[in-house]
């Protein structure tokens, strides 16, 4: 997630640190596409599109995610593109909330309830 962040920031013009002094990069009009599994498309669309707009609504960005149509020859079936378009503050908050959402795919969920089990462990031995 942060490997993601840090070069779309430095791609963008956008100091590293959470600085908030942007200037005129954090006003410049950006684009930024990445790949993404068909499953994780259709989670971070959410129930009637409601995840993707809430993402929109609270970012100012423009949140897509591209048809099988509309995506490049080199993308699988099983794939899709998520396409963020905005100035790169918004893109930039947008990026962080979708990285942050897919974030849970990177969990193999068969060790959950292992995890579950060794945190509540802990917890009743404090």
């Amino acid at each position: 997630m942060d490997a993601a962040i840090r070069v779309f920031k430095r791609v963008s013009g956008l100091p590293e640190g959470d600085d908030s002094t942007y200037g005129a990069a954090g006003i410049a009009f950006c684009s930024i596409r990445f790949l993404v599994a068909s499953t994780q498309a259709i989670n971070l669309i959410g129930k009637q599109g409601s995840l993707i707009k809430s993402i929109q609504e609270s970012t100012g960005a423009s949140v897509r995610i591209l048809s099988e149509d509309e995506s490049p020859f080199y993308v699988a079936a099983d794939e899709r593109i998520v396409e963020l378009q905005g100035e790169a503050l918004k893109v930039l908050k947008a990026l962080e909330a979708i990285v942050g959402h897919l974030r849970k795919f990177l969990i193999d969920h068969s060790v959950l309830p292992l995890f579950e089990k060794n945190v509540s462990m802990i917890s009743t031995n404090d």
